[in-house]
């Protein structure tokens, strides 16, 4: 992961104004997009380096260096009086000597405020490179057909506005934006009506949740779904048809999440339904099941997606990446 600080911090502080101190919305910008790396794409951020001139960024220079380093960033100091661009420059040299000794399955991450890298990421595609370029703003559109396909462009906003409401103690950020917090539909459950599920599929569906991402609160559907059609097989049922009716029975239902880069769906089963009991006893049958329909979701943290940047619901199923898959 490579973070140009200084065109980051510009755009940040235009944006943000007196309402806080860039410095540390840009580092909860940084853990947010550390952990979202780790979950979204199944990468281990082994390597961070952030490039400016830090003596220019005012009286917090050296507390700004002091809190990178503390948080497992290398702050890499390039004097602007080498000329204008010097920290943009440096940063491509860094990128172009690590990935000459970085794995194959290595991601390139560039956060970063109006500069687009666009010549940078285009030659690390070229080399097999996946790239991901996260500006805050950008000072020219880059138009699609001159990207890479392997380049993708996210807008950094909502790290930024999700930053910015941490940071104020959850006060609103800039526009109004909303971050990353959970559409829930659990509480409209209390009243649910529970039916029994007689049919075959529902049955091997449930069995299947429980198999292989029982260890899970809520699953990530798209590879549910991948992993229903290899059980089922081609022309057997359709897993979407087959989830509508455990949804219709209450054995189930399904939330929305705000993510990063994009929005994506679970599916949480209900515990207190009976044929889900059952089945999960029957799965785990020396396990102590008392997980509530209300329980803390937090073990999704772990998963990562399998489907790739262009699904339009890049979601996880909790399984992982090949090993040596770094950023």
């Amino acid at each position: 992961m490579f973070i140009d600080y200084n065109s980051l911090h510009a755009a940040v502080d235009s944006r943000i104004g007196k309402r806080a101190y860039a410095d540390e919305v840009i580092l909860d910008m940084i853990a947010e997009l550390q952990r979202h790396v780790a979950r979204d794409f199944g990468c281990e951020v082994g390597y961070c380096k952030a490039f400016a001139d830090f003596s220019q960024l005012g009286d917090h220079a050296g507390h700004i260096q002091r809190e990178l380093a503390h948080n497992g960033i290398e702050p890499r100091f390039v004097p602007a009086t080498i000329q204008d661009n010097a920290g943009e420059n440096v940063l491509n040299f860094e990128v172009g000597r690590l990935v000459g000794s970085a794995s194959s399955e290595s991601t390139v991450v560039i956060l970063t405020g109006t500069r687009v890298y666009h010549v940078l990421a285009n030659a690390l595609a070229q080399l097999g490179k996946q790239v991901i370029v996260l500006p805050v703003g950008m000072d020219g559109e880059v138009s699609d057909r001159d990207v890479h396909s392997m380049v993708r462009y996210v807008s950094a906003s909502l790290l930024l506005n999700d930053a910015l409401k941490r940071v104020l103690g959850g006060a609103e950020g800039e526009d109004g934006m909303e971050g990353f917090e959970v559409e829930t539909a659990a509480s409209s459950r209390e009243d649910v009506t529970y039916e029994q599920v007689e049919d075959v599929a529902s049955k091997q569906t449930l069995e299947v949740v429980e198999r292989y991402f029982g260890q899970y609160d809520e699953v990530y559907l798209t590879p549910l779904l991948r992993k229903l059609s290899e059980e089922f097989g081609e022309h057997d049922y359709d897993p979407k048809t087959v989830i509508s009716r455990l949804e219709e029975a209450g054995a189930v239902w399904l939330e929305k999440r705000r993510g990063f880069p994009y929005d994506y769906t679970v599916l949480i089963l209900d515990s207190q339904h009976p044929d889900v009991k059952s089945i999960r006893q029957s799965v785990h049958p020396d396990s102590d099941w008392e997980k509530g329909p209300e329980s803390d979701s937090g073990n999704h943290e772990d998963g990562n997606p399998e489907a790739d940047f262009d699904d339009v619901e890049p979601l996880h199923a909790g399984t992982s990446h090949p090993e040596g898959d770094t950023v």
